[in-house]
């Protein structure tokens, strides 16, 4: 009797175990699902916190209605910023745009476009010397508003946009305007799409007479005649005082237009106002005694007369004038395939880059002829690898050091005589620095080592002279091989080409591309020759001196997969998601039947359980 009982109780206690795991098992769901709403609630606020910071109106019905009208703003820069030759930063920033400095500049002078900004002079290399004048007019309007800046680097202009909540849009563009290198360009258009007058206010920074030492500040009025059409006042404030720093002594002259507290916008119209600001510099290294007068006089006549030129022209030649300078300058440069890998120099930095070191770069009025450049760029080394050259370029400091550098590098490493020419020179220097490319008395060579050609380059528009011009695409074959493809855009002569080690003999260029092969020779020789002496690139086997000469052997697969995709797998097959969206399915379905089991199926089970027991018990 007492194995019998032992038994029964055996029994009971493994039925008491089986209920209380059900019922706490239920007890967790029930708790789960109780506490889910509020771990929910938690997670999404933690998200929320991680995004920028949205502003007091942000969750108002009106500002899904600005955004619309402020990207329908922008979307005439849409495409450059698709093509890295632009650059938008929303208020308050984006997660994926850029933060790189609002700054217009044309190596006269520079502005960093914020309401409180000075004009930045060339102290040394670069813009660096502040003069204590805010240039910038600002224009609000009292309602609620979404505000976007942009910097155009192909057209060299800055824009800001703000949207109202009655569809009223403002735009100023900003510009150092590059042929007219004393003249500082605000346009500011006003759009009214309403039925009644809208009130715009504007404000410029009040000019401190304490913050520059000795300044003299005065009034002059310009006729009708010197104004045009104009919109605006024919009131200006003039400026004028010496500055003074560690190299030399000079004076400056500013005249700017007296703008109005307040102006209408009519209705369903486009107002449009250009305020024009001349800045002038004396010749520097002043002598340090002696009545500085008449240099004074001098200067303000000057200014005013640069002032007038440009009044004289209206409001789109100016504009017209200012952005064909600096297309002019963007057509020859460089197109990189973007790059996933973490850190990966993209076509967004660089071409931000150049824009910043052409912004501290003057244009010469006159252009002197274009030398062949012998000896540039000098160093074996291309400068996508010199990390101090791709600096930070989110405040002036950094912006500044950058620029420095890159002049620097320039001129030391045998492109002086490019940088004398001023901004197209420069933008030569740079493009020939990217691809390691060399001038020497008769041949241009291509100097970057096949390991890393394991991205598409194309070089546009290598000046080789004044008129001729090259261009040179480094294309990633199927087989993580790289090829060489080479064009004339356009040439006075003929011109020859060789791969690396000239072991080929040249082949004439013309305007379809000739494909050459990346060759690898010992010791390390350049993988491209171009001259237009054809002799010459027949002696060049002879004089190069290789121990082998051989194709570049393919990259690997991981370092193409990791700037195709940003890791080392690459692309995986289809195969493999279909394989893993089966095995979820599946294991939800397994889920679901575990659950269901034993939430629908429990209570069944139970009974039976109860039954067989009871049967068994009544027997004994």
């Amino acid at each position: 009797m007492d194995l019998i009982e032992f038994c029964k109780r055996c029994r009971r206690r493994a039925f008491e175990v089986y209920s209380s795991s059900v019922c706490r098992n239920r007890k967790i769901f029930l708790l789960l699902v109780v506490l889910f709403p509020f771990l929910y609630y938690l997670w999404s606020r933690l998200m929320l916190s991680m995004q920028p910071a949205r502003g007091l109106w942000d969750d108002h019905p009106a500002f899904y209605l600005l955004e619309y009208s402020l990207e329908n703003k922008l979307m005439m820069l849409q495409k450059s910023v698709d093509e890295f030759n632009a650059n938008i930063q929303h208020e308050p920033l984006n997660t994926d745009e850029n933060p790189f400095l609002p700054f217009v500049g044309n190596g006269m002078f520079g502005v960093v476009i914020k309401q409180d900004s000075l004009i930045y002079l060339r102290k040394d290399r670069v813009l660096t010397l502040p003069l204590n004048y805010h240039p910038i007019v600002w224009v609000e309007f009292e309602l609620m508003s979404k505000t976007a800046r942009a910097l155009d680097y192909v057209r060299g202009v800055a824009h800001t946009v703000s949207c109202y909540i009655n569809d009223i849009c403002i735009t100023s563009q900003y510009y150092a305007h590059r042929t007219l290198p004393n003249i500082f360009v605000q346009d500011i258009e006003v759009v009214n799409p309403a039925s009644y007058n809208a009130k715009v206010y504007l404000s410029r920074e009040v000019f401190d007479q304490d913050s520059w030492a000795q300044a003299e500040v005065g009034s002059i009025k310009l006729t009708k005649n010197d104004v045009g059409a104009r919109n605006g006042s024919e009131e200006y404030d003039t400026v004028v005082g010496p500055v003074v720093n560690e190299f030399d002594e000079f004076f400056v002259s500013i005249i700017a237009m007296r703008i109005p507290t307040h102006f209408y916008a009519k209705p369903k119209s486009k107002t449009s106002l250009q305020i024009l600001t001349a800045i002038c510099e004396s010749d520097h290294n002043l002598p340090s005694s002696g009545d500085k007068s008449e240099v004074k006089a001098e200067l303000q006549s000057l200014c005013l007369k640069q002032l007038k030129s440009a009044l004289k022209k209206t409001a789109e030649k100016v504009y017209e004038e200012h952005t064909n300078a600096w297309q002019q300058l963007w057509a020859t440069g460089i197109s990189i395939s973007k790059s996933k890998a973490k850190d990966a120099l993209n076509g967004d930095k660089i071409n931000a880059t150049m824009y910043y070191v052409l912004s501290n770069v003057r244009s010469p009025l006159d252009p002197p002829p274009l030398t062949i450049p012998t000896g540039c760029y000098g160093n074996i080394h291309h400068t996508f690898q010199a990390t101090n050259l791709w600096n930070d370029l989110s405040t002036f400091f950094n912006v500044q050091k950058a620029t420095s550098f890159w002049l620097l590098t320039l001129q030391k490493q045998g492109c002086d005589n490019l940088v004398a020419l001023g901004a197209p020179g420069v933008m030569q220097a740079m493009v020939l620095s990217f691809g390691s490319f060399k001038f020497s008395s008769q041949h241009l060579e291509f100097n970057m080592h096949p390991k890393f050609l394991h991205r598409d380059y194309t070089f546009r528009r290598l000046q080789y002279g004044n008129l001729t011009q090259v261009n040179v695409t480094v294309q990633l074959q199927e087989d993580n091989k790289a090829i060489l493809l080479v064009a004339l855009e356009k040439s006075d002569r003929p011109f020859y080409a060789c791969d690396g080690g000239c072991l080929d003999g040249p082949v004439q260029l013309g305007r379809m591309k000739l494909q050459f092969p990346v060759k690898l020779t010992d010791p390390v020789t350049a993988i491209l020759y171009i001259s237009p002496d054809r002799k010459h690139l027949d002696d060049m086997r002879h004089a190069i001196h290789v121990q082998e000469v051989g194709e570049a052997p393919a990259h690997e697969h991981s370092v193409i997969a990791l700037h195709k995709h940003g890791h080392h797998l690459g692309g995986l097959p289809t195969f493999f998601w279909v394989s893993v969206c089966f095995l979820i399915i599946v294991f939800h379905l397994f889920l679901f039947k575990l659950i269901y089991n034993e939430y629908c199926g429990g209570y069944q089970e139970k009974k039976n359980f109860q039954e067989r027991h009871k049967i068994r018990y009544s027997k004994l």
